[in-house]
């Protein structure tokens, strides 16, 4: 734990998660970093409180791009929550293509962009 920083809100699966409330698709990478200086190996990405569209192309690309985190064990996996549904994503075995075809089924019939 850091001082100065937020305790961790939740245990999924024994492991240390941490909701991330983000205001748009680049607030994916400010997530990420905040629950490792936490300590935590999951990332909950919760799109409920400020997100009206779920953008699957732009969210799928900033996951994607912490495909080191996942590699390396920092963090085990991300759960993508919008309007009371969730859907769990890894970069280390998934494609981007495979994480915005998971995303794409919390908004089915939206555009992915």
């Amino acid at each position: 734990m850091s001082f100065g920083h937020k305790n961790p809100e939740y245990t999924i699966d024994g492991k240390l998660g941490d909701r991330k409330g983000i205001m748009g698709e680049r607030g994916v990478t400010a997530g990420f970093k905040a629950a490792k200086k936490q300590g935590c190996k999951i990332v909950v990405i919760d799109l409920d409180e400020h997100i009206l569209q779920v953008h699957s192309f732009e969210l799928s690309k900033y996951i994607s791009r912490r495909k080191a985190d996942f590699v390396s064990g920092m963090i085990t996996a991300c759960y993508v929550v919008f309007d009371g549904e969730a859907v769990v994503v890894n970069a280390s075995v998934q494609t981007r293509q495979e994480i915005m075809s998971a995303i794409e089924m919390l908004n089915p019939g939206s555009s992915s962009y």
